[in-house]
């Protein structure tokens, strides 16, 4: 390989790690997590998500936990912007379209009932 195609290579795969987003949700440690979409577990308790989806994503997952009516929880790509990507995109527009993340971390309440009477539970135990 020539060092053009290397150099290319190195440049590519740089920029496709930095369009990754990770986020962590904390619910309660007998809540199960599903990605909505695909009816996929994702962990119970605390989960940690990653995904590369464009500035304007959206993820929605499912939290269900026995005795509690299931949740639904939306989190947008835009929450919080990088500054280094939006800068990027001046020397490369395409950072652009990434410049976007997860907030660091969602707790999530459910409203469950024990026995008939409301109980709070969080991703705090």
């Amino acid at each position: 390989m020539s060092l053009v195609k290397i150099t290319w290579v190195v440049v590519i795969s740089l920029l496709l790690a930095g369009c990754t987003s990770v986020t962590k949700l904390s619910v309660h440690r007998d809540a199960a997590v599903y990605l909505h979409d695909s009816n996929r577990v994702l962990g119970h308790g605390e989960v940690f998500y990653q995904d590369s989806k464009p500035v304007w994503g959206t993820t929605t997952f499912r939290i269900e936990a026995p005795g509690c009516n299931p949740k639904l929880l939306t989190i947008f790509r835009s929450d919080d912007i990088s500054f280094w990507r939006v800068v990027g995109g001046f020397i490369v527009i395409i950072p652009w379209f990434w410049a976007g993340d997860y907030e660091k971390s969602y707790g999530v309440v459910l409203d469950c009932h024990k026995g008939g009477v409301p109980v709070e539970t969080s991703g705090k135990d």
